[in-house]
């Protein structure tokens, strides 16, 4: 499983998100992270999760493309986070027992908690507390902030 994180902005939130990845009971393949400009990912290269960084237009659609050009076929499933997102520990474990249980299942999301795009925020720590207090639980609806697609699919998916 791929995760692929697209930012612009944001380095040391986007190093955060990154550097939780560590933590997940199913560890990521790879971890791609797409920017605009190094500005941006100043100081994420250094994570221990130890993330591509790449760089494309600046636009969240193709950011996320670019990565898809990017990956190809090598991956079977790409998870896509925000890079503000904070997943739960096996949330990565839970998404791939979900598509490898239904191979007709095309892409989930994991429930979305909280949201601070309408209040001054979340900081990394709340967001954590909040998590730990509930467990992940794929859904059907895909979600951008943390949307996973079924690579073979992801051609008819592809962000417009």
């Amino acid at each position: 499983m791929y995760v692929v994180v697209a930012t612009v902005g944001r380095a040391s939130l986007t190093r955060r998100t990154i550097d939780l990845l560590e933590r997940q009971t199913r560890r990521p393949d790879r971890v791609i992270v797409v920017s605009v400009s190094p500005q941006d990912v100043e100081g994420v290269a250094e994570s221990p999760v130890q993330p591509e960084i790449v760089f494309a237009g600046r636009g969240l659609c193709r950011q996320r493309n670019a990565a898809l050009d990017m990956i190809g076929d090598a991956a079977a499933f790409v998870t896509f986070f925000d890079d503000d997102f904070v997943p739960a520990p096996d949330y990565l474990e839970m998404v791939e027992r979900v598509f490898e249980s239904d191979p007709a299942i095309v892409g989930i999301t994991g429930d979305l908690l909280a949201d601070g795009i309408n209040s001054s925020g979340l900081s990394v720590e709340a967001a954590l507390a909040i998590v730990a207090a509930r467990a992940a639980s794929p859904t059907s609806a895909l979600i951008p902030c943390c949307a996973t697609v079924r690579r073979s699919m992801a051609a008819t998916w592809r962000s417009a």
